[in-house]
């Protein structure tokens, strides 16, 4: 039957984060270790064990080892991939009960703090000192802590998805980089605002501009690492009235300014 995995400890052999990938290397296959990709942003189709949908922000897609996972990138995706075992208290190789821990695609309420882990995963990408490792190790811990969180009491599965919901955050996504208002969505699923805002909120834990907000936020944190934009022209890229308007938020979100951000963070 296996170990309780609460005796288990999570042991990360591999991750790696991916930038606006068109395909993936391959769209099918099994691994010899548990597997879990977690989207930033775009969309993606997969199939594990016979069950199919898609994923984007918010979800999190868990392989057991040597089960089939069939994936295809339907929008340029960004998006980090672990593969990990567990081993018991006697630093022996083990595995957890098949249903302790959520198999498939896992929607997360707590968006900012799968952001927040997120961001700091990618901040830790490439560097191989210890310190480094170990804090990749702790994130990746949390991130899972997040997956169990969801399960429900006694692995007794995820709260039933808003499926409405689930395509109202594909399209607050998709949008993210132009100006619109959030009522244009509430009004495309016939739901007056505040309507909207409730079922939005049961589903992700959070409002839909507070959610919107997060992915413009981590676009620009991705265009001020990995570009030479200018403030007001990253601003533009990402949804913001203006460059002040984006310093004003980033500021007060990040606890530092954009210039800040970017000088302190490239390496």
């Amino acid at each position: 039957m296996g170990e309780p995995i609460w005796k288990l400890t999570p042991r990360l052999g591999y991750h790696y984060w991916y930038h606006r990938r068109a395909r993936f290397r391959l769209n099918e296959g099994a691994f010899d270790r548990w597997f879990a990709l977690v989207p930033e942003e775009g969309v993606f189709s997969y199939r594990i064990a016979g069950v199919q949908g898609e994923a984007s922000f918010g979800d999190v897609l868990i392989c057991p080892p040597r089960v089939l996972f069939g994936r295809r990138i339907l929008d340029r995706l960004t998006y980090h991939v672990f593969e990990w075992d567990w081993f018991d208290a006697e630093g022996r190789r083990a595995e957890p009960p098949p249903d302790a821990l959520p198999a498939g695609k896992v929607s997360l309420r707590d968006v900012d703090r799968l952001s927040s882990d997120c961001a700091l995963l990618r901040a830790l990408e490439g560097r191989n000192d210890a310190l480094s490792l170990a804090r990749r190790a702790l994130l990746f811990h949390d991130l899972l802590h997040l997956c169990y969180a969801q399960a429900g009491p006694a692995g007794g599965g995820p709260a039933p998805r808003d499926e409405a919901m689930q395509e109202a955050a594909r399209q607050l996504q998709k949008r993210a980089p132009e100006p619109f208002s959030i009522k244009e969505v509430s009004d495309a699923l016939g739901l007056s605002p505040v309507q909207f805002t409730r079922r939005f909120r049961a589903a992700f834990g959070v409002s839909p501009s507070h959610y919107l907000g997060g992915v413009r936020l981590r676009r620009a944190r991705a265009l001020l690492l990995e570009t030479d934009m200018t403030i007001q022209a990253v601003a533009e890229s990402c949804g913001y009235a203006s460059g002040l308007y984006l310093s004003r938020i980033f500021t007060r979100e990040m606890k530092m300014s954009p210039g800040r951000f970017r000088d302190s963070h490239r390496t």
